[in-house]
């Protein structure tokens, strides 16, 4: 099931956007670490701001208290200088865009509605439209996605590898099982991972180095997803070949060597391409 920081990660990507972290201290004296992003909508000439605020005793308190810092938010569009042009079009900066007045929150625990429709109502007066995305928003729009893909990976390759790819799939909007996204405090482990590797529509296997000598999970992974191939006769595996040789995938798993896969050496781009082309043309 996806979570709220995935959907805070791929919401507006399609836009440009920059930002910050502020740690800010609660009304019951508790620090919390807040993203705060600016969206540049070049199309409609304006930006507008988001929150990614951590649970706490008193979100509708720490909402005022991001809304006072408003003036500080729209600094950060200062900071970053961006120009577009398109063709037969004029030239467009990030310095002349004009705020919305659109503040999401993404909160972490669950909103009380009565509380932030009294706020909400009071600041529309003031040009200001609040949005709020809990707990409850992420439970029940997770329930109408099903993971399109499952990445398995050694978490030796998370930093270099594993997130890039995660984050670069969810910008092309394809819902995906990628345990910094999926897992939450007190999750099983095992079925966490049994479930997405049973739902997904593909596995993405990142084969490196680090995931051929790996005998632990990434095995058990393998294992799972290649015992699915025979129970649906469906080739459900995609390879990213990750410094690894046709000799030491072959060493691994001599099946592995007649799939086809793509090199990470390509870039990013045409990697998220070529996977997300074997996912959607089936």
């Amino acid at each position: 099931m996806a979570t709220l920081n995935e959907y805070y990660l791929k919401d507006f990507s399609i836009l440009l956007s920059t930002h910050t972290q502020w740690t800010l201290q609660s009304p019951t004296r508790e620090n919390l670490t807040v993203t705060t992003k600016v969206h540049l909508d070049f199309d409609s000439n304006t930006y507008f701001i988001s929150f990614f605020v951590p649970k706490t005793d008193n979100e509708v308190g720490i909402f005022n208290l991001l809304l006072s810092k408003l003036e500080e938010a729209k600094k950060i569009i200062d900071a970053t200088f961006i120009s577009t042009k398109l063709p037969g079009e004029s030239e467009s900066n990030s310095t002349d865009l004009i705020f919305s007045g659109r503040v999401f929150f993404y909160y972490e625990g669950t909103v009380d509605e009565v509380e932030f429709l009294k706020l909400k109502t009071h600041l529309k007066n003031d040009g200001l439209f609040l949005h709020f995305r809990d707990s409850n928003f992420s439970n029940e729009r997770s329930k109408l996605e099903i993971p399109l893909a499952f990445i398995s990976h050694d978490s030796r390759d998370k930093v270099l590898i594993a997130t890039e790819l995660a984050n670069a799939l969810q910008k092309r909007m394809l819902p995906i099982w990628y345990d910094e996204y999926s897992l939450k405090l007190g999750d099983s482990l095992r079925e966490s991972i049994e479930k997405g590797l049973k739902e997904c529509k593909k596995c993405i296997l990142i084969l490196s180095p680090n995931f051929l000598t790996n005998s632990g999970w990434t095995k058990t992974e393998f294992n799972t997803i290649f015992t699915r191939e025979i129970i649906e006769t469906k080739n459900l595996v995609l390879p990213i070949w990750a410094g690894v040789s046709i000799a030491e995938i072959y060493e691994y798993c001599p099946i592995l060597v007649d799939r086809v896969g793509i090199n990470w050496d390509k870039g990013i781009e045409a990697v998220v391409t070529k996977i997300q082309q074997a996912i959607m043309t089936e």
